[in-house]
């Protein structure tokens, strides 16, 4: 119950493209509160999002995603992580320096292994898929932004 309830919440507040709505909806999520204008602070919608087909997910699209975070003012590495689908693990796996050295490293920290990329840990997570309602499992073929299914990375 405890994995479910987790997914659950992880997808509410990465993944649901609706308006807040009481249960189905129970919070503004981040992939809402990042495609949705906000007049009252002048944020332009998709301002800090950027789409890109998981099959073609490059070093450049995860570079700039990264650099987003970096330019902002509110930016203090020690407290930046990255959260991700699991679908992302093979992309970034195949991600490689000019030196054909994998980015994507597997990291023991205060006993703990973490998976980090670009010196930036991995939180992975099952919620972390666009979906119409907070869901345990959601479904869908994804592949348009914004569709159903569609797997997430963000960088928070």
């Amino acid at each position: 119950a405890g994995s479910s309830f987790a997914k659950n919440f992880d997808n509410a507040a990465i993944g649901v493209n609706a308006v807040e709505k009481g249960t189905t909806v129970p919070i503004t999520s981040l992939y809402k509160a990042l495609t949705t204008a906000d007049a009252t602070t002048g944020y332009a919608a998709n301002a800090n999002h950027r789409g890109a087909l998981v099959a073609a997910f490059t070093y450049d699209a995860l570079n700039d995603l990264i650099s987003i975070a970096e330019d902002s003012d509110y930016y203090d590495e020690s407290q930046v992580s990255i959260v991700a689908h699991p679908t992302f693990r093979r992309l970034l796996r195949g991600l490689k320096d000019t030196q054909g050295r994998p980015l994507f490293l597997n990291d023991v920290v205060g006993g703990r292994s973490v998976n980090t990329i670009l010196g930036l840990p991995i939180e992975w997570s099952n919620g972390a898929k666009v979906s119409a309602t907070a869901q345990t499992k959601v479904t869908g073929a994804g592949g348009v932004k914004g569709t159903t299914g569609n797997p997430l990375l963000a960088v928070v």
